[in-house]
């Protein structure tokens, strides 16, 4: 038997940090369900108004999955609802839940606990879940069999860099064009004074390589746009907490390409299970030309594969630059489920009548960043 607790306050998941510990170290879990990551969610992304709950899983009495879930009032298609949502969803990676080793007997308790939370709901929504990630067959018949409207469909694929034994071999995979403009930006880069890479943990301190991070992204296009970490205030709080306690953690993996002995360009990402999950990158606008972001991305690139690590995984939003680098790509999926409510039923309805009009785009629809909203801030 499944016994699932839900807790409404997000103290609660601080007071589980040991189980979640555990529980992420013998998962295959997604980063953003890691208990570093959701504590910084917790102190970053939730808004007023809000209902937490989190809720714990326990097999014959030991925590077998924990999922934090917020209930928010939004307005969709015109219509107030009650949308439920993982928190790790507001700001989006791979979609994921952490309930490691899910059977059908999980999803079942953990789709009934969900549909009786206090407060009611109208719309649960997962939106950039692998395709190849077991929770989205499991989910659906779960949700299913309690009653729920579940509708599933494609969305865009990220990339994805299996990563060869080493650097020659990974540039003798890219075009000649590839190679020749890396040989340039590094040969103008080098002509503007000593250029370097730097890593937070080696060559500075966590706090010291935030602050490092925060000054690239002030100079960079981002900050005007309004998406910069420094422009939203929330994002600052979030990246901290990561930074500080992935560091802690023996996670964090943050480059700077310094040129001068100035910081120019910067690679945040994480180190999981032999995997380097790339978060955030940018670079000092004014040096736009000399090509500073593709001149560290290429010393990220060697350093991952000297230090052993197995694949590069790009943003759940696929970009074209991303392309330059691999060809390679996950499909991801989205699963919304409407309750039975009055306007989860009209939702549902709209929804049909959105699908049957909406035909499917062949090929790899990529973001545009300058199109996007502040980082967290879904649509």
């Amino acid at each position: 038997m499944i016994a699932v607790e839900v807790l409404a306050a997000p103290a609660a998941v601080e007071r589980h940090r040991a189980d979640w510990t555990a529980l992420y170290a013998e998962s295959r879990c997604e980063p953003c369900t890691a208990y570093e990551w959701v504590r910084a969610m917790c102190d970053a992304h939730i808004r007023r108004g809000d209902a937490f709950h989190l809720l714990v899983l326990r097999r014959d009495g030991r925590v077998c999955g924990l999922v934090p879930l917020v209930t928010a009032r939004e307005s969709l298609g015109g219509i107030p609802v009650r949308t439920l949502q993982p928190l790790m969803e507001r700001y989006r990676t791979h979609s994921d839940l952490l309930v490691p080793g899910a059977d059908a007997e999980t999803m079942a308790a953990l789709a009934g606990a969900i549909r009786a939370l206090p407060g009611g709901w109208d719309v649960f929504r997962l939106i950039q879940v692998l395709e190849s990630n077991p929770l989205l067959d499991l989910l659906d018949a779960a949700f299913q069999d309690a009653g729920g409207t579940v509708f599933r469909r494609p969305e865009a694929p990220s990339f994805y860099l299996p990563l060869p034994s080493t650097f020659d071999a990974y540039l003798a995979g890219r075009s000649g064009k590839f190679r020749n403009h890396l040989r340039r930006m590094e040969k103008k880069l080098a002509a503007t004074g000593p250029v370097a890479v730097t890593t937070a943990g080696v060559d500075l301190d966590a706090d010291a390589a935030f602050e490092a991070l925060l000054a690239v992204e002030a100079a960079s296009w981002k900050h005007a746009h309004g998406t910069a970490i420094t422009a939203v205030p929330h994002q600052v709080v979030f990246y901290r907490a990561l930074v500080r306690d992935m560091a802690a953690a023996g996670a964090l993996h943050l480059t700077f390409l310094t040129v001068g002995g100035r910081p120019v360009a910067y690679n945040l990402g994480l180190v999981c299970r032999g995997e380097y999950a790339y978060l955030k990158t940018s670079y000092i606008e004014a040096l736009k030309p000399l090509g500073p972001a593709v001149v560290l991305r290429a010393r990220l690139v060697e350093r991952l594969i000297a230090e052993g690590v197995s694949a590069l995984d790009f943003p759940a939003e696929p970009y074209e630059w991303e392309s330059q680098w691999t060809s390679d790509h996950r499909p991801h999926q989205s699963i919304v489920v409407y309750n039975r409510t009055v306007r989860g039923a009209a939702l549902s309805l709209l929804r049909r009548w959105r699908d049957r009009r909406t035909a499917a785009a062949d090929g790899i629809a990529y973001a545009n960043a300058r199109d996007l909203r502040a980082p967290g801030e879904d649509a």
